[in-house]
């Protein structure tokens, strides 16, 4: 696998992005403006976005900077955002013709250490390939989500950036959404200065 990545075969998938987290995770701010991002650049692709939420009557709804009420929303108490429901959704809209079948998830969410791992290692088990997006990922625990990383990268998922993943499906400068992706890239807020911790793992 060398983890390239096109539109036509991508799906986004935001895990559990929810009110609760909002003042327990350092830099919350910048988690939400790139998921954004990714949400409004994958709507402009042409991209299908997938929403969670985890126990809403715990853990609360999803925030609203993220416009839940115009995605495809489950519910559910499982870890795994990659639910039986969720999974057979995927399966019927892909494979009945209308659309190319997918076959890459862009992952975005919360926590990393708990719901992101565990999907990503649902997805790959059902052969999809999986990027992370690490300036779009986190938890209230630094230590859990920088070992969560090294974790999923053991298992064979490719880690990547906002930016990084936006320029990778748009390919070339003369793309129809080029001046609209680069302006939402532009827009949103930068990204963590403790994500360069990231690269001393091995």
């Amino acid at each position: 696998m060398i983890g390239d990545i096109f539109s036509e075969s991508t799906a986004l998938f935001v895990c559990d992005a929810q009110k609760y987290y909002t003042d327990k995770i350092e830099s919350i701010d910048i988690i939400i403006s790139n998921t954004k991002c990714l949400i409004d650049s994958c709507k402009q692709l042409g991209i299908d976005v997938f929403m969670t939420k985890h126990k809403p009557d715990q853990y609360g709804e999803i925030i609203e900077e993220l416009d839940p009420s115009n995605q495809i929303v489950y519910t559910k108490t499982l870890y795994s955002m990659f639910t039986p429901e969720l999974k057979d959704h995927v399966d019927e809209l892909y494979d009945n013709g209308k659309y190319r079948k997918v076959h890459s998830i862009i992952l975005v969410g919360l926590e990393t250490h708990v719901c992101i791992v565990q999907t990503a290692l649902d997805l790959l088990k059902d052969g999809y390939q999986v990027h992370v997006i690490i300036d779009a990922t986190t938890s209230i625990n630094n230590l859990e989500y920088y070992a969560s990383l090294k974790r999923l990268k053991q298992s064979g998922v490719f880690l990547t950036t906002t930016e990084a993943i936006l320029f990778q499906l748009i390919k070339d400068d003369n793309h129809p959404s080029s001046t609209k992706i680069i302006e939402l890239i532009t827009n949103r807020s930068k990204s963590l200065p403790h994500l360069q911790k990231i690269f001393d793992l091995k």
